[in-house]
């Protein structure tokens, strides 16, 4: 089970590091509006992140 647990991290990893080379633009706007590392739910499930900082 720790082992899966270790894959699934890994995979994780992979899709955020692909995501960060494929839209570096969106993943600019992801940290500069929400803050911190890009989380893979910013793809999974846009409408739940802010548009701008002004809405």
């Amino acid at each position: 089970m720790i082992e899966n647990l270790r894959q699934a991290a890994a995979i994780g990893d992979a899709a955020r590091q692909a995501a960060l080379a494929a839209f570096p633009q969106e993943a600019a706007y992801y940290q500069a509006i929400c803050g911190g590392e890009l989380d893979i739910g910013y793809w999974l499930f846009p409408h739940r992140y802010p548009i701008s900082d002004t809405q």
